[in-house]
């Protein structure tokens, strides 16, 4: 059962990260701050996460990333991606993190970037939950950095059809 749910992506398993360059375009990357405001960006999302500039279409397949640059210090990158995983919330929805040959999520040849690929069950890809306004679906990611640190940040997709 729990393999179930690491496949889901309301927990997370052992991962073991690929490397690559970064591909993801600048509308799908997400800077994270080091201390995140406390402003409210949505309902079920911790406070001050950062969103995402391009909307998600449930049927799209493609690459979007999280910069953890100014997090870490002068020098540092990151060495593991601990998690990464969607709300359940998002899970309940069919959305999950694309862990298949040549989309597992990766830390980018630079060091600050996780990359990964969200994936919607076909199945759910006309769901109403991604009519007009859509949804929006928390992805968190826990990374350790080379010098021994710990951060974990979330990010918001906005899921519609575009």
């Amino acid at each position: 059962m729990l393999a179930l749910y690491i496949a889901a992506g309301i927990f997370g398993g052992p991962l073991l990260p690929a490397d690559g360059d970064l591909t993801a375009p600048k509308e799908r990357v997400v800077t994270i701050p080091r201390v995140q405001n406390r402003s409210l960006v949505t309902i079920g999302a911790p406070l001050g996460a950062q969103r995402y500039t391009q909307p998600y279409d449930p049927s799209d397949h493609g690459e979007y990333a999280m910069d953890f640059s100014d997090v870490m210090q002068p020098g540092e990158t990151i060495a593991d991606i601990e998690f990464i995983g969607i709300s359940a919330a998002g899970a309940a929805l069919g959305i999950s993190i694309d862990v298949t040959a040549g989309h597992i999520p990766r830390i980018t040849n630079d060091g600050g970037h996780v990359q990964y690929w969200p994936l919607v069950d076909p199945d759910e890809w006309s769901a109403r939950a991604f009519d007009a306004t859509g949804t929006d679906v928390v992805v968190k990611a826990r990374i350790v950095t080379s010098g021994g640190r710990r951060w974990e940040r979330s990010a918001i997709h906005e899921v519609r059809q575009l």
